[in-house]
């Protein structure tokens, strides 16, 4: 960071002897082991903050950020007397000292080029100290003697002088007034309020609060984000101190762009960030170690292996990480490398904190110093236990992978037996049937909550059962029952297991009996389609932690897939079936149907529904006595409504046409097994009725539509025959409901292939050869087609 002691001690007249602020120095040598010496020799001064630099380049890089410049003589891009002659034409007046074991004639060359001062090098205290009292001398005559307007227009910083109690411009140099876009006459003329570096109203009360703090006698360094008179952002550093300027106290603002500063150490800290990211995340140890064995740097793997922390290795030997009887076997490696330079790989065991001994290969290649002398080794350990490990695994995993495809077999001989199940029941036996006559499963059986109070009762079983089954209490809500996988899977919808038997806590009131059959692990798979649950399978294996992630989520699969088939048949029961179980249901709030009618405050009822292929639902809805517009709109601001129109009106009532994402009422029932025949939706609520199987679950049916709707009650339970009608019935009531036109119209475009694709004939042709205009035989086929349609979907239709 730049010092900004130059500018400050300039500007006043009363310059002490002795710098009173931290003197910044740049130690430029060859030798870094020695530069890290003499840098900590003269910070030990307490008043000096050296670093480092390796060659001439570098310390020209920070010419602007220090005090003074001590060298040894031989440079890597250089000499001393080359690198003086470089700074005096960038700083004239910055301090040079010489700290070399030159000969009087290199002295001589490096006082004509501009040295400050020369002093021999050397390695002890006293001569460090010495050479403290040099740098401070030199930059305290340095400081005494730099010209108040040289610094002020030469120093790369804007400098702004402000009369701390008027706020007025005092001066301000030109590097301020390029920084910025300003004109230095303009600049003169203003006050502190009225210039502004502040990039945001936020920074700007910020600075005005260093400034407060600068003026009560409170020297204020900070960053901040400044806008140029042209708009353009810059990251400067300001610091605001008050300053004897010509006998007078003023406030003193130095403004540096850092910008580029910002960026190498950003740079610097992102390419460092990434060489420590890239060492640490190595899969093998690396290690640095000395020619005595001293560990001087290593990556994380190899606290993560050993178990030993930082600051336990740091203070340990490399010895101590190899078993004794290794020691001369290491030791003879390590002189290999430090007394012949060579490159050696030795196989050992690395000792871990806990005393185990892991099989190792440990490599060491050569460290030389810049004078090419090897003073230690770098090299990586590499865990040769890892190959057996991983034909292990890749043993295992081959078991895995086979046991897996056992398993995608009876689940693909599951499905396929499915295929042409007629009934519940028949899919519900099969599944077991095919699961214990497999080798992955003992047992399976299926039940459902149709017991006393909701208890689960077996539909169905195969495999090694031996009368399991004959006293199983199941009480989903049961403390004790229902935390064991049937009940878990009932209430979460998710494949829930107990992978030990023996000894799984949940899994007790059941333990003794399933050991006897050879039971040693279950799991327990809803059945589920869509919100429905159809029940729950259950399958046993005579392994302990049979049930994996893989194979749940097969068994998961499975479950959706059954579920669906039950669904399916349940319907077609439930549309097939002479008899037919009605049930009328209240629900207190019904998405989408309870939240229309409360914003229209009227009734709203289901005319139709369609699923799609992508998941949404196309319900019709009649809105009573609302304008189209106005029902359109409001259905359309409703949540997971991703379309609503209205498509005309029948009996006063408004007809929408509403495309929904998700779940409805309708499709929630039709994954029940149950079909809607009406629904309808006031402010008090909303009316279901549906049509059942005749022995389906009603409890499931109520618990279903519970998942998506509150207050479910169940209001009426019905059952009643559904009317056969023959295809004479149907053509009569066909007849009794169109015109004489009507039926002429349909009829000839039916036989003259207006219906099919490509038409035989067109619309035009049709009404031709009926002697009627095209648009009335547009109307009457449209009306013939509507009537048609609702003795087929429309249920009021069916008596």
């Amino acid at each position: 960071m730049p010092d900004d002691s130059d500018a400050t001690r300039a500007l006043s007249p009363n310059r002490p002897n002795r710098p009173t602020e931290p003197v910044r120095v740049a130690y430029v040598d060859t030798d870094q082991a020695f530069a890290e010496l003499v840098v900590t020799g003269l910070e030990l001064a307490g008043d000096i903050e050296a670093e480092a630099l390796p060659d001439g380049e570098s310390a020209l890089a920070t010419l602007s950020a220090v005090d003074c410049v001590v060298c040894a003589y031989d440079l890597p891009d250089g000499d001393a007397p080359a690198l003086v002659e470089r700074i005096r034409r960038e700083r004239p007046s910055l301090p040079v000292i010489l700290f070399s074991a030159a000969s009087p004639g290199e002295v001589d060359r490096a006082v004509a080029a501009g040295v400050t001062d020369h002093l021999r090098r050397s390695d002890t205290v006293e001569h460090h100290e010495r050479l403290a009292d040099r740098v401070r001398t030199a930059v305290s005559e340095s400081r005494a003697h730099t010209n108040y307007r040289e610094v002020f227009e030469k120093v790369d910083a804007g400098l702004v002088v402000y009369h701390p109690e008027t706020g007025d411009v005092d001066d301000v140099n030109e590097r301020f007034c390029e920084m910025f876009g300003f004109d230095r006459e303009t600049l003169l003329e203003r006050s502190l309020a009225d210039v502004t570096l502040a990039a945001d109203d936020d920074e700007k009360d910020r600075a005005a609060d260093h400034i407060a703090a600068a003026i009560d006698g409170d020297p204020q360094r900070f960053e901040s984000h400044a806008r140029t008179v042209a708009g353009e952002e810059l990251w400067v550093e300001i610091s605001l101190k008050l300053a004897t300027i010509d006998g007078n106290e003023r406030l003193l603002a130095i403004v540096r762009d850092v910008g580029e500063r910002k960026r190498r150490e950003r740079e610097l800290e992102e390419e460092r960030a990434f060489v420590e990211s890239v060492l640490d995340g190595l899969p093998d140890v690396l290690y640095t170690v000395g020619a005595g064995g001293d560990i001087l740097r290593w990556n994380d793997r190899v606290t993560a292996v050993t178990g030993y922390t930082d600051a336990e290795i740091a203070e340990m030997s490399a010895f101590e990480f190899v078993p004794e009887h290794d020691h001369d076997r290491i030791m003879a490696a390590i002189a290999a490398v430090v007394d012949e330079g060579e490159m050696v790989t030795i196989a050992s065991h690395l000792l871990t904190k806990d005393g185990r001994e892991v099989p190792y290969e440990f490599t060491g290649a050569p460290i030389t110093d810049t004078d090419g002398e090897v003073v230690g080794l770098t090299g990586i350990g590499r865990d040769i236990s890892e190959q057996a490990e991983r034909e292990a695994l890749l043993e295992r995993q081959r078991d895995e992978l086979e046991r897996l495809d056992r398993i995608n077999s009876v689940i693909r001989s599951v499905v396929r037996s499915l295929v042409d199940a007629e009934s519940r029941e028949t899919i519900e036996q099969r599944v077991c049937d095919r699961l214990a006559d497999s080798e992955s499963y003992r047992f399976a059986w299926v039940g459902d909550r149709s017991g006393p109070d909701g208890r689960v009762v077996s539909r169905a079983f195969a495999g090694v059962e031996a009368g399991y089954l004959d006293d199983i209490d199941i009480d989903v809500e049961d403390a004790d029952t229902g935390r064991g996988p049937v009940g878990r899977a009932i209430r979460s919808r998710e494949v829930a297991v107990a992978q030990r038997i023996v000894d799984d806590p949940d899994f007790e009131p059941w333990r003794e009996d399933a050991l006897e059959r050879g039971y040693r692990s279950s799991a327990a798979v809803p059945l589920v389609s869509g919100e429905a649950l159809y029940g729950v399978l259950c399958v046993y294996s005579e392994r302990p932690e049979a049930f994996d992630d893989e194979e749940r989520a097969v068994l998961a699969e499975l479950g959706e897939t059954v579920g669906y088939a039950i669904a399916a048949v349940e319907r077609k029961r439930a549309l097939s079936s002479d008899a037919v179980v009605e049930l009328e249901l209240h629900l207190d709030e019904a998405p989408l149907f309870s939240e229309l009618a409360d914003a229209l405050d009227t009734t709203v009822a289901l005319d139709g529904a369609v699923g799609r292929a992508d998941g949404t639902t196309l319900l019709t809805l009649s809105v009573a006595a609302t304008e189209e517009e106005t029902a359109a709109g409001a259905a359309q601001s409703l949540d997971g409504v991703r379309h609503a129109s209205a498509v005309g009106h029948a009996d006063d009532a408004t007809l929408l046409e509403v495309l929904v994402d998700g779940d409805t009422i309708v499709s929630t029932l039709a994954d029940g097994g149950a079909t809607v025949r009406t629904a309808r939706a006031d402010t008090t609520g909303c009316t279901v009725v549906v049509d059942v199987a005749e022995h389906a679950d009603v409890r499931g049916v109520v618990e279903t539509l519970s998942r998506v709707a509150t207050g479910v009650d169940l209001v009426a339970r019905r059952e009643r025959d559904r009317p056969l009608r023959s295809r004479t019935a149907f053509r009569a009531k066909l007849d009794e409901r169109l015109t004489a036109r009507q039926a002429t119209t349909l009829e000839a475009a039916y036989r003259a292939g207006y219906f099919e694709r490509p038409r035989r004939r067109s619309g035009q042709e049709v009404a031709e050869s009926l002697d009627i205009s095209p648009s009335t035989f547009t109307q009457h086929l449209r009306a013939a087609e509507r009537k048609l349609f609702a003795l087929v979907y429309d249920h009021d239709t069916e008596e």
